[in-house]
């Protein structure tokens, strides 16, 4: 499946929502390929995003915090748009919204962040 690192960022919001769920055996089983295949991804987007903010940041001496500079703003976002706009291929499985079960709550939101895996039959 080919996803925007935007998109992985956001199926992993939303993963963190479920995955404390019970679920049947091979849903669970699922779902934590899923999150290990998005986490994996993850790393070097984290790496990428550090030395982004290491590179047009400041030590903020209150917070103790990377700042980005107020005169590197657009550079920074210029930059870290071209990686969350950065298309990968992932093996990752789609998931039935039935596998999920009805007793799981979620909201509106949180389906909007998992679309991209939950496929659902009419």
């Amino acid at each position: 499946m080919k996803l925007m690192i935007q998109e992985v960022l956001s199926i992993s919001s939303g993963l963190g929502k479920i995955l404390q769920q019970d679920f049947p055996v091979l849903t669970s089983y699922k779902l934590s390929k899923i999150a290990k295949v998005l986490r994996d991804e993850l790393v070097p987007f984290e790496e990428t995003r550090k030395k982004l903010f290491e590179k047009y940041g400041e030590q903020d001496e209150k917070s103790n915090q990377l700042k980005i500079k107020d005169d590197q703003i657009g550079n920074f976002q210029e930059e870290m748009n071209k990686v969350l706009t950065q298309e990968v291929e992932l093996n990752i499985e789609t998931i039935d919204v039935k596998e999920l079960g009805t007793d799981i709550k979620l909201k509106p939101v949180d389906l909007i962040e998992l679309d991209k895996i939950l496929t659902s039959e009419k």
